[in-house]
């Protein structure tokens, strides 16, 4: 059923879509809005965390389909609180990744842009066709060494044909049933992105519907 605004539920996160059952401090979603009925906000938070803080993990506007990477700190049940600002949503949370003592160490890097279609920067020099799929060097690149685990990307997907989802995931794994971009027909739309690698040192990314151009543009790397 439709999330109401000013309604907030739990959402287990340890345990879940590869997250571990302990040790672990925060997780990283794309949380979606799918056709909110008004405009507003979504935010998250850690269930010991006490009343909702004043703060927007996304902000969503009536009939849109907006995506954003959201970093929440977990509760010490294993859990954070979501609750949408007005109107009536559903929500999507997608797990991308989790942050604990044991885990990879964040490096940030000097912008670079690794993939632009348009003009045949990282790829052929041709819109991405609906079904269509991408490879994507990213290691060796950007100051991106060769065992890196997972790559931040700032991904935009410019004037689709049609209303699309884009995913980002590790070449060589099967595609996960998860969107990391989700643009309007027309409209230039971005998102941040959290890929983990191949073992190839590539990353995919899928078009499902029409036909669009995509940047990336590459701002840290984990290992």
């Amino acid at each position: 059923s439709r999330v109401r605004g000013q309604k907030p539920f739990t959402l287990q996160v340890l345990g879940e879509g590869g997250v571990p059952t302990s040790g672990v401090d925060a997780v990283v979603l794309n949380l979606l809005s799918v056709k909110p009925s008004r405009n507003g906000f979504v935010t998250a938070w850690p269930t010991d965390g006490g009343a909702r803080p004043n703060t927007a993990n996304l902000s969503y506007r009536a009939g849109r389909n907006i995506p954003n990477l959201t970093v929440c700190k977990v509760g010490a049940d294993g859990k954070i609180n979501v609750e949408a600002s007005a109107g009536q949503v559903d929500l999507v949370a997608d797990v991308v990744g989790c942050f604990s003592e044991a885990g990879a160490q964040l490096s940030p890097v000097a912008p670079r842009r690794l993939l632009d279609t348009r003009k045949g920067i990282g790829a052929p020099g041709a819109r991405v066709r609906a079904g269509g799929e991408l490879t994507l060097k990213v290691t060796g690149v950007g100051g991106v060494p060769a065992g890196a685990k997972a790559v931040a990307l700032n991904v935009s997907a410019v004037r689709p044909t049609k209303q699309t989802f884009l995913t980002v995931y590790p070449t060589g794994e099967d595609r996960p049933n998860a969107s990391s971009l989700n643009p309007d027909p027309g409209a230039v739309s971005a998102n941040l992105v959290i890929a983990k690698v191949g073992e190839d040192g590539n990353v995919t990314i899928f078009n499902n519907r029409g036909n669009l151009d995509i940047l990336a543009d590459l701002t840290a790397y984990f290992i």
